[in-house]
């Protein structure tokens, strides 16, 4: 049996979606002013119920995305991990143009009937 070694993680980007923003500057910045991502949920459902929940509000795929077939695959926590590594790429200053798309990938697991790999 070898030696214990020391495993190194290096990350070289960020990507966020989430109740208090979306994007790293944005939700640092609802952090820092003490904002609370949790509230009770929008819609009639939300008022009968009397939930509080973290809410992504004001998201929209097409911002990020232009494929209106790849979008149509996607559940909509499918997009948020879509957008987070997306952004987790532009953050960490990565040209992805200057490599192969077919080596590239972004494979996600989410929900059962929720299975896609796409370029990224």
């Amino acid at each position: 049996m070898k030696p214990n070694r020391r495993r190194r993680v290096v990350i070289t980007g960020i990507g966020v979606v989430s109740p208090l923003g979306m994007g790293l500057t944005e939700n640092w910045d609802s952090i820092n002013r003490g904002r609370i991502g949790v509230q009770y949920l929008d819609g009639e459902e939300g008022k009968r119920l009397n939930l509080k929940a973290g809410q992504i509000k004001g998201f929209d795929i097409r911002q990020y995305l232009s494929s209106r077939s790849e979008i149509r695959l996607m559940t909509r926590e499918s997009q948020f991990a879509v957008v987070a590594a997306k952004m987790c790429v532009s953050d960490g200053g990565m040209d992805l143009s200057a490599q192969d798309s077919n080596d590239m990938a972004l494979n996600l697991a989410i929900e059962l009937e929720d299975r896609i790999s796409m370029p990224i």
